[in-house]
Formats: structure tokens, C-alpha cells, sequence
């Protein structure tokens, strides 16, 4: 049983060793075709009346920044008191 299990494994490797070049080409052209789909596809789409209002992103930002900075202090200060 074990030495079926050995030239399965075997054959299966030589298998893959045979068909990787065709496999890579496979996967190299699924590839680009994905891609100019969706080259194409975005270029199709108008833009030109879309607006972003950065506004709530930088508020956010701002707030991300001022936890992570009081996160940090407060750690330094147990550190400090952890010296003392």
C-alpha cells in the first residue's frame, strides 16, 4: 500500500514537472485578461462629477493619531512608575 501511495506520489510530481510551463502560461494569460477586463471596464466609468468630501477622513485621522499618541503616553507613564 505504502509504495502505491510512493509511485502516485511520484507520478503526480513527474506530472507537474511535465505541465508546469503550460500551467504558468495558463495562469499568465488568465492573468492579463483579467486585467485589461478591468482596465476596460474602469475606463468606462465617469468620474468628472464625483466629489470627496476629506473633511470627516482627516477628522478621523485626527482622531486615530491623538489615541494612538495617548495609548503611547500612558504606557510610558506605567513604565515609569514601574522604575520608581
Amino acid at each position: 500500500m505504502l509504495n502505491t501511495i510512493k509511485g502516485w506520489a511520484k507520478s503526480g510530481c513527474a506530472f507537474v514537472k511535465r505541465k508546469a510551463g503550460t500551467i504558468l502560461t495558463v495562469t499568465v494569460v488568465a492573468g492579463v485578461t483579467v486585467i485589461s477586463l478591468v482596465k476596460n471596464a474602469l475606463a468606462a466609468l465617469d468620474l468628472s462629477l464625483l466629489t470627496i468630501d476629506t473633511d470627516q477622513v482627516l477628522v478621523l485621522a485626527g482622531i486615530i493619531v491623538a489615541a494612538i499618541a495617548g495609548i503611547w503616553a500612558v504606557k510610558k507613564v506605567i513604565k515609569l512608575a514601574n522604575r520608581s
